[in-house]
């Protein structure tokens, strides 16, 4: 991407994938309250049953963030993941 360029995801799920062994990190994102969708970080990610047929962004690609991308294909769910660039 370029330097002003900016890209939207749409959709009606994010799951935040950040943080290391157990700790909780929920990053800053522009708009996230705006958002009417629902946000659950990975420790409170249980099965990804309840995303069958639904897009659901996750945000990071540690462990935790490919291990729940995997769970909702699993699911037949329809992830995308978001990976920083720094």
């Amino acid at each position: 991407l370029e330097e002003e360029e900016t890209v939207e995801y749409v959709c009606r799920w994010l799951v935040v994938a950040t943080g290391e062994n157990a700790e909780v990190v929920v990053p800053e994102m522009e708009g996230v309250e705006e958002f009417e969708g629902v946000v659950v970080h990975t420790s409170e990610y249980r099965s990804g049953e309840v995303y069958r047929g639904k897009r659901v962004l996750v945000v990071g690609c540690g462990n935790s963030g490919m291990e729940v991308c995997l769970d909702l294909c699993h699911h037949h769910a329809m992830p995308s993941i978001v990976v920083r660039d720094s």
